[in-house]
């Protein structure tokens, strides 16, 4: 038995099917695109103040000043995602650290520049200039987890709303014009 269904039903069908396929890739494109944007900056940001903080540690580093480089450490006291900072001698060991207990102890220690991303850990490791030492700096990338999340649950409430209201609109639309079409077959 074949069920027949109006052209308005069909028409309206038609374009909810189309809604919700733009939804579903909104929901699907727009919060991870987001998410890999806000990464990267967050990269970028992270090197620049790793970068910063190596050339101001070059001299405690030459002259062998764990002081010096433990009060530059400090300055990523300023910077609420910050984990741990450990500044390395030419020799791989350590001449400071900031917050030293928040160091992985499964961590491979990088002798060149790099970037890595472990879990919800950013780690940034940049040469201090002139002295073969290394800074390594730890960031918490756990807010760009839950900024992902609440960027999910916006576009998707969104995706919803639009969604709702479009095919409310085009059972409207179907309605006003296949009023003409009806009087016509009538």
């Amino acid at each position: 038995m074949r069920i027949r269904s109006s052209l308005g039903a069909r028409m309206a069908l038609l374009f909810s099917v189309l809604l919700a396929a733009i939804g579903v890739f909104m929901l699907l494109f727009f919060p991870s695109r987001m998410s890999s944007q806000a990464q990267t900056d967050a990269e970028e940001r992270a090197t620049a103040l790793a970068q910063v903080m190596s050339t101001a540690l070059g001299p405690a580093v030459e002259f062998d000043d764990p002081e010096n480089a433990s009060s530059i450490l400090q300055w990523l006291v300023a910077t609420h995602d910050a984990r741990f900072g450990l500044v390395r001698r030419g020799d791989g060991k350590m001449l400071a650290a900031w917050r030293p207990d928040a160091i992985p102890v499964h961590e491979v220690w990088r002798t060149s520049a790099n970037i890595e991303i472990d879990g919800d850990l950013l780690h940034v490791t940049v040469p201090i200039a002139a002295t073969g030492g290394m800074l390594d700096v730890g960031f918490s990338l756990e807010h760009l987890s839950q900024e992902r999340d609440q960027m999910r649950r916006t576009v998707g409430l969104t995706v919803l709303l639009v969604v709702a209201i479009g095919v409310l609109a085009t059972m409207g639309l179907a309605a006003f014009l296949l009023r003409p079409v009806r009087t016509l077959t009538k």
